[in-house]
């Protein structure tokens, strides 16, 4: 009877899902999405200010920004 639990339970295992990431790797690789994340989230604030940064004097105005507050609107939203 142990012999039958033993193949069954290894049957489940090679149609189950991959287990998680643990330990050391587990840790790095949540370090790696992480910044990751951080890299895209900075790298689109950057394309956002450089897109605002484009824009002339009136767009910006008409807006309601000045050239002095693009990061701040960028960061933060823009001002009420």
């Amino acid at each position: 009877m142990a012999v039958a639990s033993t193949l069954n339970t290894n049957a489940a295992r090679v149609g189950a899902a991959p287990k998680a990431k643990s330990g050391l790797f587990a840790g790095l690789s949540k370090r790696v999405d992480h910044w990751l994340e951080q890299y895209r989230e900075k790298r689109a604030l950057a394309e956002a200010a450089a897109e605002l940064g484009a824009m002339s004097d009136r767009e910006l105005y008409d807006l309601g920004l000045s050239r002095g507050q693009i990061h701040q609107a960028v960061q933060y939203g823009l001002p009420k």
